[in-house]
């Protein structure tokens, strides 16, 4: 389960790191042309992405402290 999580965490990385490096260096221009378009749904596809990410954290930091007490109950 923790390896999976581990891989989609490094992907999800990956494709945060190409988008911004991408908007960073692209004229967007002006508001309501299809590059600006594209820009606002890349920033709204990286917050996206950033909240499952912070998801994904909690999730795995509830399973260790869920492994960690059924260790202490079964001792």
């Amino acid at each position: 389960m923790l390896v999976i999580s581990r891989t989609i965490k490094y992907k999800i990385s990956t494709i945060i790191n190409l988008n911004i490096t991408r908007i960073r260096h692209q004229y967007i221009g002006k508001v309501g042309s299809p590059a600006f378009l594209k820009a606002v749904e890349m920033m709204k596809n990286r917050t996206k992405i950033e909240a499952l990410n912070q998801v994904l954290q909690t999730l795995e930091l509830g399973f260790s402290d869920l492994v960690e007490e059924a260790a202490r109950y079964q001792k």
